[in-house]
């Protein structure tokens, strides 16, 4: 079964100290899921001002 995919994401990454002082990333984007979740292809694009490249990720986890 293949599956259709839309995300949102978010996240902050550094010192605990810095919590409250860096940006919060954004992205989005689709994909396609295959065999219940086991595989997904994703496409993802930054959505914050500091920007970044589009992203292309194959990813592996557990069949739901």
């Amino acid at each position: 079964e293949i599956r259709p995919v839309l995300f949102i994401d978010a996240g902050q990454a550094g010192p605990r100290q810095e919590f409250f002082a860096r940006d919060v990333l954004v992205g989005g984007g689709g994909g396609l899921s295959f065999f219940g979740g086991l595989m997904r292809l994703d496409l993802s694009f930054p959505l914050s001002p500091s920007g970044g490249e589009p992203r292309f990720d194959i990813v592996f986890g557990a069949a739901r």
